[in-house]
């Protein structure tokens, strides 16, 4: 039997997942723990509070636009510096970018620009057996504290 290193990439994931209803109450709630859980991952604070922003806009609009259950996936891999979030609702609408000037969405209608912007990458996929969607995106976070050994 072969001992896996600490350090070994195998070993580098960690994920949690929140559910919950479609109360617009839920969204500050989930946003708190979501924070709470990158803290606890020692998330560098500009990477954190971006996850929060890109989660807490995915999450109103499955809240205002989509269906209960909803239910929210962080998974970081601290060995390829990265964050994926998601971000999963069973209403059967279709989140797409406003397509007007952003100067225009006075009251709304910026979140997917918005997260278009901060987010690495982005996307939208069908969930299992084709009820509901699952939103998600990818973000680089920086170094965290991890030695390479050579």
């Amino acid at each position: 039997m072969t001992a896996t290193h600490p350090l070994h990439p195998s070993r580098m994931g960690l994920s949690a997942t929140l559910s919950l209803d479609a109360a617009p109450a839920r969204v500050s709630w989930c946003r708190s723990a979501a924070g709470a859980v990158l803290d606890a991952w020692g998330v560098e604070t500009h990477a954190r509070e971006t996850a929060v922003l890109i989660l807490s806009e995915l999450l109103s609009n499955a809240v205002q636009h989509g269906a209960a259950p909803i239910t929210v996936r962080l998974t970081l891999d601290r060995w390829e510096g990265a964050l994926v979030g998601t971000v999963e609702d069973a209403g059967a609408g279709w989140p797409t970018p406003a397509d007007r000037d952003p100067a225009e969405m006075i009251e709304g209608g910026r979140g997917l620009l918005l997260v278009g912007m901060l987010a690495t990458r982005w996307g939208v996929t069908k969930t299992a057996g084709g009820v509901g969607k699952a939103v998600w995106w990818c973000q680089a976070v920086p170094y965290l504290g991890l030695e390479v050994l050579r």
